[in-house]
């Protein structure tokens, strides 16, 4: 088991943020025109403001990382979400469709009404390019889920997810996306 923390790449890519930026700038330029030609509808121009702006700072800040014993996710929150390795009842590998992958772990904290589910982005494929985590990464992850509830199913489709990415395999042809 691994002994320090350490942070799950992004998968964003740049093109994919500025395209981000650029629908929040031309919905901020529309609604400001809205504001000014139809004064009485000022209120709702700066509520939509606050939704686009709250939404792209979501994106923007979310962050996985795992600890020795826990694995934690946050979006624009202070207090992140975090799952003790212990209290994982679940791993799988979920497909979404041919766009993306990712490594979802669920559990209830001892204690917690509700429980906690947090995927791992593992490869993403949108109309600007093909982005996979690194084969050292998804080692990584495999070797932190092999013991836990459901992980040597997943830990097997992440090494060879890893080996298909060492050898140079194109992202959108992973096996991953299949599932």
């Amino acid at each position: 088991m691994d002994t320090t923390r350490w942070q799950v790449p992004r998968l964003t890519a740049r093109p994919q943020l500025v395209s981000e930026v650029a629908i929040l700038v031309v919905g901020l330029v529309l609604i400001v025109l809205v504001a000014v030609f139809e004064p009485r509808a000022w209120w709702l121009s700066v509520l939509v403001v606050l939704v686009l702006t709250y939404l792209l700072v979501v994106v923007l800040t979310e962050r996985t990382w795992f600890d020795p014993d826990a694995v934690s996710r946050r979006r624009w929150s202070p207090r992140p979400a975090t799952l003790a390795l212990a209290d994982v009842t679940q791993v799988a590998i979920q497909a979404r469709g041919a766009t993306g992958a990712a490594l979802v772990l669920q559990g209830r904290p001892s204690g917690a009404r509700r429980g906690t589910t947090i995927a791992v982005p593992l490869v993403q494929v949108t109309m600007f390019d093909a982005r996979t985590q690194s084969p050292d990464v998804t080692r990584r992850l495999a070797d932190t889920v092999v013991d836990l509830p459901g992980g040597k199913d997943a830990a097997m489709h992440l090494r060879a997810h890893a080996t298909h990415t060492a050898g140079g395999g194109a992202p959108e042809r992973s096996s991953l996306l299949d599932r």
